[in-house]
């Protein structure tokens, strides 16, 4: 067993603590402060439509822990490929994240980034393709929307 995985079994995912950095065109889901501890259990899924402007592309998806400063801890993330998808067509993707065990306190949020850059995974996305993300809430009425380009910056 890796450090990170024995350090994720402890509530301790590997990473460090920082304020986030969310890049402008990011995809960003915030709850509201917790009231009690949240235990997470598994692997968390993700459910979003994506509209591409390139056939192919890659997403990556990263759960987050945000104190009360701000200050996030990574909690679990996973990247996303698609391909032969049709440009400015919506689909949907079901996007599972790699198994955790983390326990939220009480006064956190939780955030979900999406976005087309990770600093982990190398980009496969061409330069000047764009995807943009949506969600809809669970009442079916219209959720966010992001949109995010490939390559830094």
């Amino acid at each position: 067993m890796t450090r990170s995985s024995l350090a994720a079994l402890h509530g301790t995912p590997a990473g460090r603590r920082r304020p986030p950095r969310w890049r402008a065109h990011a995809g960003v889901w915030k709850t509201g402060r917790l009231t009690e501890k949240r235990e997470l259990r598994g692997a968390a899924k993700l459910h979003v439509t994506v509209t591409p402007t390139a056939s192919e592309g890659t997403l990556f998806a990263h759960l987050y822990d945000v104190d009360r400063l701000g200050v996030a801890k990574l909690i679990t993330h996973t990247p996303y490929g698609f391909a032969d998808r049709q440009a400015g067509r919506p689909f949907a993707a079901d996007v599972t994240f790699q198994s955790t065990a983390y326990g939220v306190p009480a006064g956190h949020r939780l955030a979900l980034a999406v976005d087309t850059v990770d600093a982990v995974h190398k980009e496969n996305d061409p330069a000047s393709a764009k995807v943009t993300f949506s969600s809809r809430r669970p009442t079916g009425r219209s959720g966010a929307s992001a949109t995010t380009s490939a390559g830094r910056g």
